[in-house]
């Protein structure tokens, strides 16, 4: 059966805006500083890791996120973005140095065996010009 695969790359700042929106809109803490920088590893328990430069030792410097928390982050941005995605599609992010690609992959409906069968035998042709 054929199978749809498709990658959606988020680039450092956009995963760090869609990671800032999941902390605000679930109640997980965040420092009141600027992200320095994002990083990004195959850790299921801290897949995305916001780096903070605070002045109040009683904020935390670091806020990790999930893959569970990361993939509803990006899922999140993609529906403000209206960035159509299909909901039955099984949804894994694969870190990159340089931002997350959500990759979704989707079984077809298509059912080979309704499938019409060929009648005559398919012959390719070089166009005239062309080989």
């Amino acid at each position: 059966m054929p199978m749809e695969l498709r990658k959606i790359f988020f680039s450092n700042e956009e995963v760090e805006v869609a990671a800032r929106r999941y902390c605000m809109s679930t109640g997980k803490p965040l420092p009141r500083a600027d992200t320095m920088y994002a990083t990004f590893n195959d850790d299921i328990d801290a897949m995305v890791i916001l780096h903070f430069c605070c002045s109040d030792r009683r904020d935390p410097t670091v806020v990790r996120l999930t893959c569970a928390e990361a993939r509803e982050a990006l899922v999140g941005f993609c529906k403000r973005a209206r960035i159509p995605l299909p909901r039955a599609g099984k949804k894994v992010l694969w870190p990159q140095s340089d931002g997350i690609a959500l990759m979704i992959t989707l079984e077809s409906l298509c059912d080979p065996a309704t499938m019409p069968e060929i009648s005559q035998p398919v012959s390719l042709r070089p166009i005239s010009g062309h080989g």
